[in-house]
């Protein structure tokens, strides 16, 4: 796990040093360093697009706006008609596991930090050049400008966003083990659905797992206010023990469905597999 400072600083430098080497000393000087700044918000653009995390809308809008910066980057050259027909490069500073696969919620901030910094990179380089390029230098400036805020803003939300995000999964995960504890002291068979709807329970508790130790989360499970004691008396006493697990299940899955956070895919399937288990203790009660 990188620690953000750390980061943020071994970027800058890496940033400044790549620059510096690679500053083209030519008559197309304007032209190479909106080529340069068009490297940097490329980069930024990829980091974004191999991410899998939503960050609230952010991540999205923020590769909307980097599209439109580089539309005006492409219509300032093009005004321009003077570039060199090199296309310079810029040295990665990142590291390629951190761009390479779906990652952590953690890798997931890391990379929006890095992206964060190519694109105030561009920012600087594209205020730093006196050619006006038919007004299209200042709109890519803008358009990257709103790109960054959006990078800012998905990092500020998720900063107080994910810890409620994983007491919810936390709590979640209490109410599906409540229901099992529930589903397994019945003494009904209820033609198999009873076993079934265990089963989809025990997977939807496994992708919450997974879902947290994605996010590098605590684990513990919470004591939750008990809807109903496990009834063990009666074909009666075992329907209303099914209606309340019941009850636990759909709790569950409103929870999850207002969660905002993806953890990599665990929570839809967390949710499709209750979505079975429901339908389970539905068909279980009908068939009696």
């Amino acid at each position: 796990m990188f620690n953000g400072r750390l980061i943020a600083g071994a970027v800058a430098v890496a940033l400044c040093t790549a620059y510096a080497q690679a500053t083209p000393a030519s008559a197309d000087f304007s032209d190479a360093n909106m080529r340069y700044a068009s490297n940097y918000i490329e980069r930024a653009n990829d980091y974004l697009a191999n991410d899998q995390h939503d960050y609230g809308g952010h991540r999205v809008s923020a590769m909307t706006d980097i599209s439109r910066a580089r539309a005006d980057i492409a219509a300032a050259l093009a005004f321009d008609r003077s570039h060199p027909v090199a296309h310079p490069l810029i040295n990665q500073a990142s590291p390629v596991d951190e761009a390479a696969f779906v990652r952590s919620q953690q890798g997931s901030n890391n990379n929006l930090i890095y992206v964060r910094h190519y694109l105030e990179r561009a920012i600087d380089m594209m205020q730093r050049d006196n050619t006006d390029y038919g007004g299209y230098r200042v709109k890519a400036i803008a358009d990257t400008q709103a790109a960054r805020d959006q990078i800012v803003a998905a990092l500020s939300t998720y900063s107080h966003e994910s810890d409620r995000s994983d007491d919810n999964i936390r709590y979640v995960r209490a109410y599906i083990a409540r229901g099992i504890g529930m589903l397994n002291q019945d003494q009904h068979d209820y033609n198999g659905h009873r076993a079934a709807a265990v089963s989809d329970m025990q997977a939807a508790d496994a992708d919450l797992l997974a879902a947290i130790r994605a996010d590098r989360a605590d684990e513990s499970i919470p004591a939750i206010a008990a809807l109903a004691q496990p009834a063990m008396l009666g074909q009666g006493a075992s329907n209303n023990n099914l209606r309340y697990v019941r009850a636990y299940v759909e709790k569950a899955i409103d929870m999850l469905n207002k969660d905002q956070h993806d953890y990599s895919g665990y929570r839809v399937k967390a949710i499709e597999s209750l979505h079975d288990a429901r339908q389970q203790l539905v068909a279980a009660l009908a068939s009696r």
